[in-house]
C-alpha cells in the first residue's frame, strides 16, 4: 500500500471523475456528479469496514431494502413467498406476515404483535347505509360460494326502489309475525305491466294459507291462458264438503252482467246425479241459436222413475203455462203403453160466473186445447147461489171431445147430473151443457127463471 500514489486535495474541472485500474486500464468507476444542485457540497463518506459498495446497495438474492430507523446500515429481507406482506410491529424492522387462508380477512387484533391478523369473515358483519357510493355506474353483489343475504332487525325495513319510494320491493320485518309483510308497489306507473311477474320457462304459485284470501282486485280483471289444451282455465276446489265456487256481480244491471260464452264451442253445466241445477232469476229465458232441430231439447235418459215437470205455483191467468207455436204446431206424444194426461187445479182450472133469466147460453168457463189430435174427457163440477130465493143446487157434468188435428174440435157426448138442491129453480139438467167453439171447450148455463144465480167450481180436463 506504501506504494500507491497518494493525491492530498484533488480538485477535478469536470463533472466526472475516473478511478482506472492499473493493470487493465479498460476496467474503470465513474464518479458523476452531474445531479448535485449549484453550489452545493455533497460527501461521500467510506466506511470504516470492507465491503462491496455493489453488493451493500443490491443484496445477493432478489429482496427488498429498508432502512431500519436507526444509524445502521439498511436491512435486506426477501420476499420469496406468495401472500408474504410486510407488517410494521412499532420496532422499527418490519415482520412478514404469511399469507391466510382462504376466504379470510385481514382484521385488527390489538393482541398480536403486529396489531393484524387473518381471521375468518365475521357472520354478523354489517356495512353502513352509504358505504356504497356509486355514480353512473352498476353495483354488483355476487358470491362465488355463499348466499348474498339482507337482513333488517324487527321494526325496520328492507327496501329496494327508486329515491322517492314510489315504486319499490320492501320486506317489513317485525316482532309481532303477524305484522309482517312483503310490498310489491308502484305508484306511478301508468303502463298495463306496471307491475310484472313472468316465468319464461316455468310457472307462477301464488298460495295463501287455509283461511286466508287470495285477493284479486282491478279495474278489469283478466284471465287468458297461453296453451291449448283441456281444462286451460280451471277454478277447483278439493278440501271438504261444504266447499262452494261462487261468481258475483253486486251492481251490474244489464241483462249479460254475468255472461258465459262459448265461441266456437258448446257449454256444459254438470253436477251430481243427486244434485240439483238451479237457474234462478226475474226472468229465466232459453234461447237457441242455431236453426236446427232439436234446438231446445229438455231430456232425461236415466231411468224409468224419471219426469219432468213444469210448474207455475201462483200464477193465476189462463196462460199461467204457455206452450206456443207461432208458426207451426205442438205435438204431445206419449208412448203406446202410456197416455196424455191435462189436470187443474183451482188456479188453472176454476170456473165462476152469473146467470140470470133475461140472458140465454151465459158462459161460466172456457179452454183453448189448442190443434193437436187428442181425446178430452172434461168434468166440471160447480155450485149455483140464488141470493135472492136462498136456493142453492150443485152440479156435475162431463163429456168427451175430439179434435182431428186440423180444423175441427168435436163433442162426443155429455152427461148432467143435479148432485143436490133445488134444480128446477136455479136450472135444469138441459140449461147446463158442454159446448164447442172452434178449439175451445166451454160450459154454459141457461137460467130456468129469473132470479140472479152466481155460480162457483171447478173443472178437470184429461187427455189421452
Amino acid at each position: 500500500m506504501a506504494s500507491d500514489p497518494i493525491v492530498s486535495g484533488l480538485r477535478l474541472d469536470d463533472d466526472t471523475c475516473f478511478v482506472v485500474d492499473t493493470t487493465d486500464r479498460t476496467k474503470r468507476g465513474r464518479f458523476d456528479i452531474g445531479n448535485v444542485t449549484t453550489s452545493t457540497d455533497r460527501l461521500v463518506t467510506i466506511p470504516d469496514y470492507d465491503t462491496t459498495i455493489g453488493t451493500a446497495i443490491r443484496g445477493s438474492s432478489a429482496g427488498i431494502m429498508y432502512s431500519n430507523g436507526s444509524s445502521s446500515d439498511a436491512d435486506f429481507v426477501t420476499m420469496a413467498t406468495k401472500g408474504d406482506i410486510l407488517i410494521g410491529d412499532g420496532t422499527g424492522a418490519p415482520q412478514t406476515l404469511t399469507v391466510g387462508t382462504n376466504n379470510f380477512v385481514l382484521t385488527a387484533d390489538s393482541n398480536e404483535t403486529t396489531g393484524v391478523k387473518w381471521a375468518a369473515a365475521a357472520s354478523g358483519g354489517s356495512v353502513a347505509a352509504d358505504d356504497i357510493t356509486v355514480g353512473d355506474g352498476n353495483v354488483h353483489i355476487f358470491t362465488t360460494s355463499f348466499p348474498v343475504k339482507m337482513t333488517a332487525v324487527d321494526g325496520q325495513n328492507v327496501t329496494m326502489g327508486n329515491a322517492d319510494e314510489d315504486a319499490y320491493f320492501r320486506v317489513a320485518a317485525s316482532d309481532t309475525a303477524g305484522d309482517e309483510d312483503v310490498r310489491i308497489v308502484n305508484t306511478n306507473g301508468t303502463d298495463e305491466a306496471a307491475i310484472s311477474i313472468t316465468a319464461t320457462a316455468g310457472g307462477v304459485d301464488i298460495d295463501a294459507a287455509a283461511t286466508k284470501n287470495v285477493d284479486i282486485s282491478g279495474g278489469q280483471v283478466a284471465i287468458t291462458s297461453k296453451d291449448d289444451a283441456s281444462a286451460a282455465i280451471s277454478l277447483i276446489t278439493n278440501q271438504g264438503t261444504t266447499e262452494t265456487i261462487q261468481i258475483t256481480n253486486t251492481q251490474g244491471t244489464a241483462d249479460d252482467s254475468i255472461r258465459i260464452l262459448s265461441n266456437a264451442g258448446g257449454v256444459e253445466v254438470s253436477c251430481a246425479s243427486g244434485k240439483d241445477v238451479v237457474i234462478d232469476g226475474g226472468q229465466v229465458k232459453i234461447q237457441n241459436q242455431d236453426d236446427a232441430s232439436a234446438a231446445i231439447e229438455i231430456k232425461t235418459d236415466i231411468g224409468s222413475s224419471e219426469t219432468i215437470d213444469i210448474t207455475n205455483t201462483q200464477g193465476t191467468s189462463d196462460s199461467a203455462i204457455a206452450i206456443t207455436a207461432t208458426a207451426g204446431g205442438v205435438s204431445i206424444s206419449p208412448s203406446s203403453s202410456g197416455g196424455t194426461t191435462i189436470s187443474s187445479d183451482t188456479s188453472m182450472y176454476s170456473l165462476s160466473g152469473t146467470t140470470s133469466a133475461t140472458t140465454a147460453d151465459q158462459q161460466l168457463w172456457t179452454k183453448d186445447v189448442g190443434t193437436s189430435e187428442l181425446a178430452y174427457h172434461v168434468k166440471a163440477v160447480f155450485i149455483g147461489h140464488d141470493k135472492t130465493g136462498n136456493k142453492t143446487s150443485s152440479y156435475e157434468i162431463s163429456g168427451l171431445f175430439r179434435h182431428d188435428g186440423a180444423t175441427t174440435l168435436t163433442k162426443l157426448g155429455t152427461s148432467v147430473k143435479n148432485v143436490i138442491g133445488d134444480s128446477t129453480d136455479i136450472a135444469t139438467s138441459a140449461n147446463i151443457d158442454l159446448a164447442v167453439t172452434g178449439d175451445d171447450i166451454e160450459v154454459k148455463v141457461t137460467p130456468a127463471t129469473a132470479n140472479t144465480v152466481t155460480w162457483k167450481g171447478l173443472v178437470t180436463i184429461t187427455s189421452g
